[in-house]
């Protein structure tokens, strides 16, 4: 057996773990023996049986108790799927329970995507505010270097959207083009007031006639009004819109948190592919095809652990009956014949993890798809829906706010220079006077011991965990057999 006959896991920080070589199993007696998909364990049995009118439940719980509180193993389910044929009563009854949940679910995703559409106008609206925001600020603002450009723009909105440019005779520039009145427009851009209530001494001051003054002095009022009642209507808005964008952006993630549970209930009434094409699920019969696995591990020597993978596939007659307690609903009751297999196997904590992502490859990848598509529209966002955010309450979490993580670059400190200056020296030294430098010998000398132990004490630890791996799939597969009554030589 090669390299391509190993079960090999990448993880998620990119690691790759070996679980060793995949297992070839006898199926049938004196017939070539097949791949599992599972890898080489240190025992393998198999229990196939079937019994008129029991309960194939039974099986399961025997299992899990057995192990559980005997043998003081803690346990995980890895996989339960089921697959019904079209025609059974059982199929029916799912795809009516799975109908009412899509239903649900349909409703959230398309709330979700119209909220997400509002985000986005709601950020563009934020974004012109603020950019029309900060020419107000700058005018105001005597240090600022573009206090003068930004009340010319301001003067600019005002001449163009409320008097009407130079469509309206009566305008800045309207009245510019009449006899007299062509220097209008320069005075009144270039002339800076900083209160209202100065405007009338300011025109005294100006050595042009009086009607240009009453003209000029009448514009500069008006202007000087509508700057005032609309940098407060612009904060009033502003203020709103984050209100109203924090909780626009908490329904959604509210939404998404009602969603989750749905799809997950879908994925897992939903039937297995890998069971749909079972032998032994005939589309015309009453029958059901089950499979339930569980991981059961204790730790028994530094980082190694008995495990065993139990792992039950069920060929049921599904029944419709009434509860006892709820008459008005049908459950199913299963009865029919169960094949066990337990596998045990002396893992490290890794190799587990490892496993369970090797068998989770049928997994449900909707919600993560979901979470990526939502994270990636607001990505699209930038920094900008993070900072209206923030300014929306301090009650606010950042840590909330999905973003694009950024690298983040050592800004070069003034002590850099001296720094490098002594490791030049250090650097120096070291070529001089080889022996103050560590030999790469002595470490290797050092590290060959050390590994050479810590081999051992593994090597050790792993034949613990596989002897104890080795009783606990006996003696399962001994006692249930027994306690089933089957014929047993021991």
């Amino acid at each position: 057996m090669g390299d391509d006959d190993k079960i090999k896991v990448v993880m998620d920080d990119g690691s790759e773990v070996d679980l060793g070589e995949e297992e070839y199993w006898e199926q049938i007696l004196n017939n070539d023996p097949i791949k599992t998909g599972y890898p080489e364990p240190v025992r393998h049995y198999e229990i196939a049986y079937e019994r008129p009118n029991q309960n194939v439940e039974e099986a399961y719980y025997w299992y899990y108790h057995q192990i559980r509180s005997d043998w003081e193993h803690d346990i995980e389910k890895i996989i339960d799927t089921y697959a019904a044929s079209q025609a059974s009563s059982h199929f029916g009854h799912m795809q009516s329970r799975i109908s009412v949940q899509q239903g649900q679910v349909s409703q959230y995703l398309k709330g979700i995507s119209d909220m997400l559409k509002g985000l986005f106008q709601m950020v563009r609206e934020l974004r012109i505010l603020d950019d029309r925001l900060q020419f107000y600020f700058d005018s105001m603002d005597e240090g600022s270097g573009n206090k003068d450009s930004s009340e010319i723009v301001l003067k600019g909105l005002w001449v163009d959207q409320v008097e009407g440019g130079a469509k309206n005779p009566s305008s800045v520039y309207g009245l510019a083009t009449n006899v007299g009145f062509t220097i209008l427009p320069d005075l009144f851009f270039r002339m800076r007031i900083k209160d209202p209530k100065n405007i009338d001494r300011k025109i005294e001051e100006l050595k042009f006639n009086e009607k240009i003054k009453e003209v000029l002095g009448r514009k500069l009022r008006q202007y000087s009004e509508w700057k005032q009642r609309t940098f407060k209507e612009l904060n009033q808005r502003r203020a709103f819109m984050i209100k109203y964008l924090r909780q626009h952006h908490e329904t959604i993630q509210l939404y998404i948190t009602w969603i989750k549970p749905y799809l997950r209930y879908i994925r897992q009434m939903q039937q297995a592919k890998k069971l749909e094409g079972h032998n032994e699920l005939i589309s015309s019969f009453e029958s059901t095809i089950v499979e339930i696995e569980f991981l059961a591990f204790k730790k028994v020597a530094g980082d190694y652990y008995s495990v065993g993978v139990i792992n039950m596939l069920h060929r049921t007659r599904p029944e419709m009956n009434y509860h006892a307690s709820e008459y008005q609903h049908k459950g199913p009751t299963h009865t029919g014949k169960v094949i066990i297999n337990i596998r045990t196997y002396a893992w490290t904590s890794k190799q587990m993890e490892a496993y369970k992502k090797y068998r989770e490859r049928e997994d449900m990848r909707l919600l993560s798809t979901i979470d990526d598509s939502i994270k990636g529209a607001m990505e699209g966002l930038g920094d900008e829906l993070e900072k209206y955010l923030v300014d929306s309450g301090e009650s606010f979490s950042k840590n909330d706010i999905p973003k694009v993580k950024k690298k983040k670059q050592k800004n070069p400190s003034i002590l850099d220079p001296f720094v490098s200056i002594f490791k030049g020296f250090g650097d120096i030294g070291t070529s001089m006077f080889p022996a103050l430098k560590s030999s790469p010998k002595d470490e290797k000398k050092i590290s060959k011991s050390a590994q050479k132990e810590i081999n051992f004490q593994n090597n050790k630890n792993k034949s613990e965990a596989k002897s104890k791996a080795t009783n606990l799939a006996w003696m399962t597969f001994k006692n249930y057999k027994k306690g089933h009554g089957m014929m047993t030589p021991w």
